[in-house]
């Protein structure tokens, strides 16, 4: 899902409820004279995204074979507190 590039300027005249609205719809990439500054998306797309770069780091860290959580997380140099 592509996200919605939104000047800082329109965010503030929008307002925080408006723009939570939209977070749900699709990710918000607040900029400041262009550049991003910041990044609104909803709990669930990133709890999924999430899940995925986990699984992911699980199978690149045990050369295609699923080690266990931690060892992963060791292979990586990560905490492994979620």
């Amino acid at each position: 899902m592509e996200p919605l590039y939104l000047p800082m300027r329109q965010a503030v005249q929008k307002g925080l409820s408006a723009l939570t609205r939209l977070a749900e719809e699709r990710p918000l990439v607040l900029t400041s004279h262009g550049r991003p500054v910041a990044v609104m998306d909803s709990p669930g797309r990133r709890e999924a995204e999430r899940a995925g770069l986990r699984e992911a780091a699980l199978v690149v860290a045990g050369g295609g074979q699923v080690p266990g959580y931690g060892r992963a997380c060791q292979v990586l140099g990560v905490g492994d507190d979620g």
